[in-house]
């Protein structure tokens, strides 16, 4: 009913001249339609719209140009209030918010453990104050948990909004009191911008969710707003721009292709190669063309205005908040993706829930004859659901909810090997997982690798720390490189590396180079550099977008660039005198072990592990590269951890108490870390002596 009356409010839209110098465009809100179905469609169906995400590009465009567009027609009939358009940004963006914010922090109360828990507090948090951006920028990086484990997550779009908001009404009432050229400075700014963009590092999280790095997209919106045609001369003459006509045909043509654009981006883009430049340039331009293009085109006039697309745009902001917090916690409580059904089924929901909040919610607060008070009150309303989020930060996610289930799953911290000062002072190249021991000993094992090895290292420095090991430690990690010499990894789609060769070569440089170090040992998740894929629905996206790894930049495949980097890692070793320990894979399951304690976690019974045959099948490629390589190298020592995971039919990621060995999916946590280091040291036997 709240849809069919959404439907009934953009027919009366649409037959009502609104006041202002645009008047109602039905079309943008038929874009911002399109634009939230590709966002939703993408979270909840990747393979589908592998660039749906963009749609947030679009989002950018179309604020930029309403808000700006807003803004300068009321300087321009001197008719501007700061506190007037706070007021109206207050009464537009809080009530659904605060309703989502309330619903995810009660859901998680019952749903989530106490670090999921405090890890949402820290998201409700940072939505409320509007830096949701800020929270994912502080703790994005390899280790950090898959996006589907934050529910609020996609609240940094909103946070980069207002903070557009905040700045920029200002700076247009500056300009215009002072009659400043507004179009030249917004193109300086926005070049500014797009040059942050492209400079800022390709892996760094900064280039996604910064404002600094998504402001040209908002400001591509405000050029717009002062460039394209207005039916008020006063904006001209407020400006001092020529306004161009725009005849039927250029505007059918720039609608068509700005489409064409749009589609492009959603269809052809991944996460790698559109973040945020230059391949935003192709939902941004596409934007920028269909809004240009007004409805004198066909496009607009007749597929963007339809009343039941122009519905759907008018709750975007309650389907855009909605939609994520569901397919989200229903991942968390299943510990791996959901089904195809249930994810379709949580998009119903997020539909009718996004329809009931628009015409319940945003209308009757956005109509509300005391508008200013109504702002007054909804602002320490937001207050206080902040508080809330930073004490369940603050307090652990409130453990008494859960207690027994927090202390069976003992440490589920990072398990990365804590980066030292000292080690990285003596180690410049390296960039995580780097750790020196105390020096006890006259000897030393130099551990090298990816997250696998920053894992089962932790294992090794527990041991060292108690002094319980013959040899000093050092390890030096990096995520997503394995450890080969000159062997690189490329991300997906794209052709950024991971710069395993500037950390991972000269740590095995550095370790030949050593006399003090005696033993080197290799660890990695092999099966990813041989497959290039990861594995199950919890990796969905590194399945459908294929990892491709090179030695020397040589012709291959990633099997045979493993194969050659083992083998020149093994001949310098070895020529050099060293020791080498080749650690094997531990097993991948898939699903997040931590799902299978909480009592939450599925629909229907779902067993926690898999089948031995899943596991060797996985990994057949890499032990078969291993098996040829190490046939004529009789003094490697080989371990392999996956008697401790599987017996002859299943493999679990618990202990025989039923207590957790891994943090999520493929990585040991501490305690499955040295239950492997003990074994691992035991089946050697004492490297001191050797």
């Amino acid at each position: 009913m709240a849809l069919i009356a959404a439907v009934d409010f953009s027919r009366h839209l649409q037959n009502k001249k609104a006041p202002g110098p645009h008047g109602y465009r039905p079309d943008i809100d038929g874009l911002r339609a399109l634009a939230v179905l590709a966002v939703v469609v993408y979270h909840a169906f990747p393979q589908w719209l592998p660039g749906g995400f963009t749609g947030v590009d679009v989002f950018f465009v179309i604020s930029g140009y309403l808000i700006t567009g807003i803004v300068l027609g009321e300087l321009a009939l001197d008719r501007f209030s700061l506190t007037d358009f706070y007021a109206r940004r207050v009464r537009r963006i809080f009530p659904p918010l605060l309703l989502v914010l309330v619903a995810c922090w009660a859901s998680g109360w019952f749903v989530l453990l106490p670090d999921e828990y405090s890890h949402l507090g820290r998201y409700v948090q940072g939505g409320a104050a509007f830096v949701a951006n800020f929270t994912a920028m502080k703790e994005a990086g390899y280790f950090d948990s898959a996006i589907e484990m934050k529910p609020l997550l996609h609240l940094w779009s909103l946070a980069v909004e207002e903070q557009f908001y905040l700045v920029w009404p200002l700076l247009l009432w500056f300009a215009a009191r002072r009659r400043m050229a507004l179009v030249v400075a917004i193109a300086v700014l926005g070049a500014c911008s797009f040059a942050v963009a492209l400079v800022a590092d390709q892996e760094g999280s900064a280039r996604y969710f910064s404002t600094q790095a998504r402001g040209w997209q908002l400001l591509c919106g405000a050029l717009l707003a002062m460039v394209a045609g207005q039916p008020a001369p006063s904006w001209a003459r407020a400006i001092g721009v020529r306004l161009p006509t725009f005849a039927k045909a250029r505007a059918n043509v720039a609608a068509t292709v700005g489409l064409a654009l749009v589609a492009a981006g959603v269809i052809s883009l991944n996460k790698v190669s559109a973040v945020p430049a230059p391949g935003g340039l192709l939902p941004v331009v596409g934007t920028s063309l269909m809004i240009y293009a007004g409805s004198r085109a066909w496009v607009n006039r007749r597929i963007l205005s339809h009343a039941w697309l122009v519905a759907l745009g008018l709750a975007s902001y309650s389907l855009y908040l909605w939609h994520w917090p569901l397919l989200s916690l229903l991942h968390i409580a299943e510990g791996r993706e959901p089904s195809a059904w249930i994810r379709a089924a949580a998009v119903g929901v997020a539909v009718l829930l996004a329809a009931g909040t628009y015409q319940f919610v945003e209308l009757p607060l956005r109509r509300h004859h005391r508008p200013r008070a109504a702002a007054l009150v909804l602002l320490p309303a937001m207050a206080i659901v902040c508080t809330v989020g930073w004490l369940t930060a603050r307090y652990d996610g409130f453990e008494f909810r859960k207690q027994a289930l927090h202390d069976a799953l003992g440490d589920l911290k990072t398990p990365r090997v804590v980066d030292d000062i000292y080690c990285r002072a003596a180690h410049p190249y390296a960039r995580s997982g780097c750790y020196d021991s105390p020096n006890r000993h006259a000897a030393t094992l130099f551990m090298v690798g990816d997250s696998h090895m920053d894992a089962l290292a932790v294992g090794f420095r527990r041991m060292a720390e108690a002094d319980e090991l013959p040899f000093n430690l050092t390890t030096i990690g990096q995520g997503g490189c394995g450890p080969l010499l000159d062997v690189e990894a490329y991300w997906p789609g794209t052709g950024a590396s991971q710069h395993c060769r500037d950390i991972v070569t000269p740590a095995l440089q550095e370790a030949l180079a050593r006399a003090d170090v005696r033993w080197v040992m290799l660890v990695g998740r092999h099966a990813l550099w041989t497959e290039g894929t990861g594995f199950g629905n919890a990796e969905r996206t590194w399945i459908e977008n294929r990892w491709r790894h090179s030695y020397a930049d040589e012709e291959g495949t990633s099997a045979q660039a493993f194969e050659r980097g083992l083998n020149r890692t093994l001949d310098e070793l070895e020529r050099a005198g060293k020791r080498v320990v080749f650690v094997h894979q531990v097993p991948e399951f898939g699903f997040q072990p931590r799902s299978c304690l909480t009592g939450f976690r599925q629909f229907t019974p779902k067993p926690c592990d898999i089948s031995r045959a899943e596991v060797e099948f996985r990994q057949k490629s890499y032990r078969d590269v291993v098996s040829r390589v190490l046939a004529t190298r009789p003094a490697v020592i080989e371990f392999d951890p996956l008697p401790r995971f599987c017996d002859s039919v299943r493999c679990s990621p618990f202990d025989a108490d039923g207590k957790p060995l891994y943090l999520d999916d493929d990585h040991l946590n501490w305690r499955g870390a040295e239950a492997v280091a003990r074994e691992l040291m035991g089946r050697i036997g004492n490297l001191g002596t050797r």
